[in-house]
């Protein structure tokens, strides 16, 4: 009988350009982690950014949601993403790295990267966006 999912615990969610895993030791480095982008104008696109998570102790087949959300949640998300993932062990850590590629953030302001499994928010990430001060109206 399968092993009904439980919700995991987040040890880690991180924002970064890049990320990249060794193909000889499997080892995962995170390239220009971040926390606010500057934006000459809006309408703005980041051509591309990596969201990186760790995850244990859940149980059996669990999916994963990812979402991209401004904090006031006024609009429907930006970004939407599932997947699942097995833990089988739940000893073991899960990771992934989600590759997005031209987000468009509306306006400026705060945003959040959420986290969910089993119905359940596991952790948000924020991220100010910002018109860059130097930009020209």
């Amino acid at each position: 009988m399968p092993e009904l999912a439980q919700a995991p615990y987040t040890l880690a969610l991180i924002i970064c350009d890049n990320a990249h895993v060794c193909p000889s030791t499997g080892k995962k480095t995170l390239l220009g982690i971040f926390d606010a982008l500057s934006a000459r104008s809006f309408p703005a696109n980041v051509g591309r950014m990596v969201l990186y998570a760790a995850l244990t102790d859940g149980r059996g087949l669990t999916t994963v949601e990812v979402r991209l959300v401004d904090c006031d949640q006024a609009r429907k998300p930006i970004l939407t993403e599932q997947f699942a993932l097995d833990f089988s062990d739940p000893r073991a850590i899960r990771d992934f790295e989600l590759e997005m590629v031209d987000i468009e953030f509306p306006e400026s302001g705060e945003y959040s990267f959420q986290l969910w499994a089993c119905n359940e928010l596991l952790i948000e990430r924020r991220i100010v966006v910002e018109l860059d001060p130097g930009a020209t109206p």
